[in-house]
């Protein structure tokens, strides 16, 4: 597991909220929250942009942990795929 995925968990639980509820937040499926906080899944921008509204977290600190768990998994990150990740968080700041 990673960070990220401890993250996510501990905040929903402090929260209150199951995996369905966070699930109905977020309009996604119960298996993608289930995914995400076992850490069989790294969340997209778009997911975590929802995730940090629904559990009240700053957006640019849940990017962070997700760039770090693919560094750490032994993802391979191009400059370029980093860029775009951003790029696609500050367009939706706007």
């Amino acid at each position: 597991m990673s960070e990220l995925s401890n993250r996510l968990r501990d905040r929903r639980q402090e929260l209150g909220y199951s995996q369905l509820d966070l699930s109905i937040m977020i309009q996604r499926d119960h298996s993608t929250i289930s995914k995400l906080e076992s850490g069989e899944r790294l969340p997209s921008v778009e997911i975590l942009r929802d995730l940090s509204k629904a559990l009240e977290l700053y957006f640019m600190s849940l990017m962070a942990d997700r760039v770090r768990a693919q560094l750490v998994e032994g993802e391979r990150v191009q400059h370029f795929d980093l860029l775009e990740q951003w790029r696609k968080l500050a367009d939706g700041l706007e």
